[in-house]
């Protein structure tokens, strides 16, 4: 619905950091996981395995959970597409069969696929957005380790008015509840405001920045292709779209774990040396069993001998 409305650029961005705000909110509480978005542990979880890089089977575990990572944030991009597709398209169909307009009109259409373009500037705003996604994973560790250094868990649960209101056992649900919780909301809350303010004050400064997120690229993509039509599918502007945004989710993914692979290094304060037999040992499997960023490693191996053979 914001599409409709015209305001003026921080007001939008307002909005459009609401919308993103109460969307990833509702995508966390529903069960869901967002694209892309680091877990607040991501660091924590790769500092942990760095004690003892100059011994082997410690490195091939630094390395297995590095893949696994990898792995399952390829897999949850894969999986927003799947699913944002196709829901995009029955909600933008919907709406023409309702209202008898589309959403998303010809020339924005066009300018949407010229936009997220592979020949434009997408590389660079996907990576752009690889940091926000890890600053906002900072976020998410700096609320939760606040929430838990004030013990806020505890203090909901034994306030006064918060057992008047809903009893011993109603705050400890609440409590527990944020304890829970409480991580997601601020790495959720902290991305949206990124994603729809960054873009608005760029605009009002003249800068040529933007962000571009796989799974809304997807959304807008789907919806300027049922606005388009059949046709639009046999044209380039539509497939240089799409490589764009399979690249988008790609540097997404990659820019952001690298910020919190980078932090869990620096937190470790491991040195030159160390560095590279770890950068070495990646490249090592990259190239011995390039499938298992996207597989198992065990599947990995099976695709890898058919694809041989």
């Amino acid at each position: 619905m914001l599409y409709f409305v015209h305001t003026a650029i921080f007001v939008g961005g307002f909005l459009a950091a609401l919308n993103y705000s109460f969307s990833f909110i509702l995508i966390q509480l529903t069960g869901f996981t967002l694209a892309t978005k680091q877990p607040a542990m991501t660091a924590p979880a790769l500092a942990a395995k760095m004690h003892k890089v100059r011994d082997p089977e410690a490195l091939e575990k630094l390395v297995d959970e590095i893949v696994h990572l990898m792995r399952s944030q390829f897999v949850a991009v894969l999986g927003n597409i799947m699913a944002v597709v196709p829901t995009m398209a029955v909600l933008a169909l919907g709406w023409y069969f309702a209202f008898g307009s589309h959403v998303v009109d010809a020339d924005k259409a066009h300018y949407q696929l010229h936009s997220l373009s592979i020949l434009g500037p997408t590389p660079f705003y996907a990576a752009f957005t690889g940091i926000l996604l890890w600053l906002s994973s900072v976020a998410a560790g700096w609320v939760d380790n606040w929430f838990v250094y004030h013990r806020l868990n505890s203090a909901i649960s034994h306030n006064r008015r918060m057992t008047f209101v809903f009893g011993e056992s109603g705050a400890k649900k609440i409590g527990l509840f944020f304890r829970k919780n409480i991580s997601g909301f601020a790495g959720n809350i902290s991305l949206g405001i990124f994603l729809g303010f960054i873009p608005a004050i760029a605009t009002f400064l003249g800068l040529p920045i933007d962000v571009r997120h796989v799974t809304l690229s997807s959304g807008g993509l789907t919806g300027s292709m049922v606005s388009l039509g059949l046709e639009a599918f046999k044209t380039w502007e539509f497939w240089l779209a799409v490589i764009g945004i399979l690249v988008c989710g790609f540097l997404n993914v990659l820019v952001a774990f690298s910020m919190s692979m980078f932090v869990a290094i620096r937190a470790r304060k491991i040195k030159t040396p160390e560095r590279e037999l770890i950068y070495r040992a990646l490249r090592e499997r990259l190239r011995a069993h390039p499938l298992s960023f996207f597989y198992p490693r065990d599947r990995a191996a099976e695709v890898n001998l058919i694809t041989k053979n």
